[in-house]
């Protein structure tokens, strides 16, 4: 081969790369095919089996961008570099590094959340990967909390409400709307860590979303074929027709109930809502502590909280479905105000038991790629946290 057809061959191929990683950071992974890629570099649909041998290792190409670029940001920015006044308290410090991480970051970090659905949902090839960076990430916000002063078990506490906030976060545009969301629970942390006396109590978590079941029996087929195709493909490759034959329907009885694919796809994130509660309730009835209803929900409901998961990402890139995130928002905690007052924190209110809920979500979240071995991790996590946070707690 000469070296103008090489030149020209990796010309092409770079092309392509890049294309598939546009597409990627604009609409997400499930918006990367062959044909979508070809279209956006000026090529054939042939031209990806040409350069990369087929879209898993052009996807590749992709991950091993994202990691790249979240790696070199890290390293450009120190957790001691955040911007701060000589006053900042410890809270004010790990808000301004997570806000600059959200604003540099935040299409990055969406990506990097889609390949962690793809490794949850089977595709091996990405679990290291995104093991690799949840650890970094984890390893970067106890940076900043001890960059601030914090020690032990409490750089651990705000290491995981960090990346619990990011998690949360990363999928909403307005950066008043996220910081209105990071600093309230990081000065809470900060005043529940010192034992200082807290401002008030904050309302209790929304509720709104938890309803009854859908009282027709193929609506509850459909809703549960849809969760279980969520979880296993995204939202964005579902189609009404795929989950009016899981369910064992017609098409016509899938649109019957759910005119619209965001129709079902609201019904669904409601459905789960409600699924995800009635366990929990269901746990502390048997007196089950946090940790272990955590673990519990890690293993039996793996299914339920990879499809939520699914479902939050779509909301983050799709307007129409955005309310879905804010509405997932509204009612975090729900089931952990509960947990924490049954754990001997008498005076827990809703943005304590929103604090706990992401702060051990993130905890959860490491977890779920091998959730059988991590388990104990999980239960250990929870029993050390607990206390270290609320004085009064009883593990």
């Amino acid at each position: 081969m000469s070296e103008t057809a090489r030149d020209s061959r990796s010309g092409a191929a770079e092309r392509l790369a890049a294309a598939a990683l546009d597409l990627a950071l604009e609409a997400g992974l499930e918006a990367v095919t062959a044909r979508a890629v070809a279209e956006r570099a000026g090529a054939s649909v042939s031209a990806t089996n040409y350069h990369f041998g087929g879209l898993p290792a052009l996807t590749r190409q992709v991950r091993r961008a994202c990691v790249a670029h979240c790696r070199a940001w890290r390293a450009a920015n120190p957790p001691a570099t955040a911007p701060a006044a000589a006053w900042s308290s410890q809270a004010a410090r790990m808000a301004a590094a997570m806000m600059r991480a959200l604003d540099d970051l935040r299409p990055w970090l969406l990506l990097m959340s889609d390949f962690w659905g793809e490794a949850e949902a089977g595709f091996a090839e990405h679990g290291e990967d995104v093991a690799a960076e949840a650890a970094a990430w984890t390893d970067h916000w106890r940076a900043a909390a001890q960059a601030g002063g914090a020690r032990g078990e409490a750089a651990e506490a705000f290491a995981y409400l960090a990346q619990g906030l990011v998690d949360l976060l990363m999928g909403e545009p307005d950066a008043a709307v996220r910081a209105a969301w990071i600093i309230d629970p990081l000065a809470r942390l900060e005043a529940r860590l010192s034992r200082a006396p807290l401002a008030g109590a904050a309302p209790d978590p929304a509720v709104r979303l938890l309803a009854d079941a859908p009282s027709a029996e193929g609506a509850r087929k459909i809703l549960a074929a849809a969760i279980a195709v969520i979880g296993e493909r995204g939202v964005a490759r579902m189609t009404q027709r795929e989950v009016a034959a899981k369910a064992g329907l017609s098409l016509a009885a899938t649109t019957y109930f759910f005119r619209t694919k965001s129709d079902l796809v609201r019904a669904a994130f409601h459905e789960l809502h409600r699924q995800v509660r009635l366990q929990v309730l269901e746990g502390q009835e048997r007196r089950l502590n946090w940790p272990t209803l955590g673990a519990d929900l890690l293993i039996n409901q793996a299914g339920r909280v990879r499809a939520l998961s699914a479902l939050v990402r779509a909301a983050a890139r799709d307007p129409a479905l955005r309310p879905l995130a804010e509405e997932n928002r509204a009612t975090r905690g729900a089931t952990s105000l509960g947990i924490l007052r049954a754990s001997g924190v008498e005076d827990a209110d809703g943005l304590d038991a929103f604090l706990w809920s992401t702060l051990m979500g993130a905890v959860f979240h490491r977890a779920r790629l091998a959730p059988a071995e991590a388990q104990a991790d999980v239960v250990a996590a929870g029993d050390a946290l607990l206390p270290v946070v609320f004085e009064a707690a009883r593990p």
